[in-house]
C-alpha cells in the first residue's frame, strides 16, 4: 500500500496551477510598467565582459483581455533603445484595464529595439504572476552571433 502513495503523491504534487488568473493593467505588479533593472548576460565565452546593466523603461496600455501594449526605452551596453511591443495572456492568465474590480498563469511579451528609427533587435520575455515579481527575457540584438539572458526587478 505505501508503494502506490507516494508515487502517486508526487505526481499529484508536480502538477501545475492551471487556475485562471486575471492580471489589471496597468496596475499589476507582474505588468511591464514603469522602470526595471536587470543584469544582461552574454551566452558568449569570448564576451568581455560578460554581464551587463540593463534598465528598462515601460508604459502598458490596455488593448484586450489577451494583449497590452509596451512602449519606452531599453538601455543596454551604453545605448538607448526605443521599445514598442505587446504583452500576451496565456494557459489562463487574462488582462482587465485597473479601473474594473479586482479579481487575480503565464505573461508573455515581446518588444522590437529601434535606433534612430531602424529596428536593430528584439527582446521577449515572460513573467509568473503567482510568482516572484521579475520578468525573465531574452535579448538579440542584429548583428550579433549571441543572445543576452536578461531578468528585470522592478526598481
Amino acid at each position: 500500500m505505501t508503494r502506490m502513495t507516494l508515487p502517486l503523491a508526487a505526481l499529484l504534487t508536480a502538477c501545475a496551477n492551471t487556475d485562471p488568473i486575471e492580471v489589471p493593467v496597468p496596475s499589476g505588479q507582474h505588468v511591464l510598467h514603469g522602470t526595471w533593472a536587470g543584469t544582461a548576460e552574454s551566452n558568449d565565452p569570448a564576451a568581455s565582459p560578460r554581464t551587463f546593466p540593463v534598465t528598462l523603461t515601460s508604459k502598458a496600455t490596455y488593448v484586450s483581455a489577451t494583449e497590452y501594449r509596451i512602449e519606452g526605452t531599453l538601455s543596454f551596453r551604453n545605448v538607448t533603445y526605443t521599445l514598442t511591443g505587446m504583452a500576451q495572456g496565456k494557459d489562463g492568465a487574462t488582462f482587465r484595464p485597473q479601473y474594473t474590480p479586482a479579481t487575480e498563469p503565464s505573461l508573455v511579451w515581446k518588444a522590437n529595439l529601434s535606433l534612430n528609427s531602424e529596428e536593430v533587435g528584439t527582446i521577449q520575455g515572460y513573467a509568473d504572476p503567482r510568482g516572484a515579481v521579475q520578468h525573465k527575457s531574452l535579448l538579440v540584438m542584429q548583428g550579433d552571433a549571441y543572445t543576452t539572458r536578461v531578468d528585470f526587478t522592478r526598481r
